[in-house]
């Protein structure tokens, strides 16, 4: 067993740590509550609907997408008139639900929403009648949910932001939701300096804030402090701040594998979207996209000769999933060869920016980080496989001191 205090000796690393170790068993101390809320906005909604369109209360639709009930275009949806990513196609462009229902669905979908922004990238309308989280996207970030399938599988950040934004949930706290500095708000800023802690290191005194306001919520009078996963938090949480919870395994080793993968992505962002091209570009803030040009590339199998001993040429690279991929399995070597100023370093560190993209999880800086690192361009859009990755190490050996062996 791995013991986070033997790896992490300075106590403000400690308490980084068990600050982590709290949102999690806050985390899970609200995913029932938060669950049966957006049960209970699934029905209301329908129920609405129906009765604004004056349907039979059996009335259902699985046919009609998300695309098919959003205008084109919409404000951080839609990239562009002509070549928009999201109606890209004509089965996804706005038309009219043949059972009458789901535009109905959408609009209460939208005055559910505190702000009347859903994330409509999160989620798949035709399960919005069968499968309540569906709804339940909607109010999550709109970036960096869609493959969650349910609130296990969420995040602290996910969970906190549907307490937010979904207003179902005010009548179910005594939050005062019209102050814009409020409970919620507070802990969801913790939430976020913990995750993204350049140096992973926290304060005695933020550490103490935090229990506090983690506890706060999670005796809420209205309906949580009955609640058996709230009231089994706040016992763990409190043995969490007196050293006397026994961290589960998994716990420890999630958190310490998530800290390097954050703190490895947050570097490629730092340095390679700016500070390397600076000799090259007038703009410091410039970023690789800029200079990028798609390679061509063509994959040869050195185990495959022709007759008169020249590589056996195969099918274009056009795609990351071709370079990395055979088949379903990760390959274990690539070899990228090619004559100086070809591409081959500002292809590695496009690799780097589009893997720290995929996991730098957060509120509105998934499609600014893919675009930084190159997501639009036509050849190399399969950038999600990089959320398959654990981890990207560029290292550039003709910067080692090392003599070679």
């Amino acid at each position: 067993m791995v013991y986070y205090k033997e790896l992490l000796k300075h106590k403000e690393s400690q308490n980084w740590f068990k600050a982590s170790v709290a949102l999690r068993i806050a985390q899970r101390g609200l995913q029932v509550f938060i669950d049966n809320g957006l049960r209970d906005v699934q029905k209301k909604i329908f129920s609405i609907a129906k009765s604004m369109g004056c349907l039979s209360p059996d009335t259902n639709c699985t046919n009609c997408t998300t695309e098919n009930l959003i205008l084109c275009p919409t404000r951080g949806i839609c990239t562009s008139l002509k070549r928009c990513k999201f109606h890209n196609t004509p089965r996804k462009c706005l038309r009219n639900c043949p059972q009458q229902l789901c535009h109905l669905v959408r609009d209460g979908i939208i005055r559910y929403h505190r702000f009347s922004g859903p994330s409509w990238k999160n989620t798949k309308a035709e399960g919005w009648h069968a499968d309540h989280w569906e709804i339940g996207k909607c109010y999550l970030p709109p970036d960096g949910y869609k493959d969650v399938s349910s609130s296990i599988e969420s995040d602290f950040n996910a969970l906190i932001n549907v307490l937010i934004n979904c207003t179902e949930f005010e009548t179910k706290l005594s939050i005062d939701f019209t102050s814009s500095s409020n409970l919620l708000t507070k802990i969801r800023e913790y939430g976020r300096n913990i995750r993204h802690s350049p140096d992973q290191k926290m304060k005695d005194i933020e550490l103490n804030n935090l229990f506090q306001k983690l506890t706060s919520l999670l005796e809420d009078s209205v309906c949580l402090q009955t609640d058996s996963e709230a009231v089994s938090a706040v016992k763990n949480l409190k043995e969490l701040q007196n050293d006397k919870l026994v961290i589960r395994v998994e716990d420890e080793q999630q958190i310490l594998f998530e800290g390097l993968q954050m703190r490895l992505a947050k570097y490629y962002q730092r340095v390679f979207n700016s500070s390397l091209l600076c000799s090259l570009l007038p703009n410091r803030d410039s970023n690789p996209d800029k200079l990028f040009v798609t390679p061509k590339l063509i994959e040869r199998d050195h185990r495959k000769i022709g007759k008169h001993g020249e590589h056996l040429m195969r099918l274009s690279v056009t795609t990351y999933r071709d370079i990395f991929f055979e088949g379903s399995s990760k390959c274990s070597n690539v070899y990228l060869i090619g004559e100086p100023g070809m591409g081959k370093t500002t292809l590695t560190i496009k690799c780097c920016l589009e893997w720290s993209a995929q996991h730098l999880r957060e509120e509105g800086t998934l499609d600014e980080l893919t675009d930084m690192a190159g997501n639009g361009h036509i050849s190399f859009a399969d950038a999600d496989i990089f959320k398959d990755i654990d981890f990207v190490f560029r290292i550039a050996l003709k910067e080692q001191n090392m003599p070679a062996r």
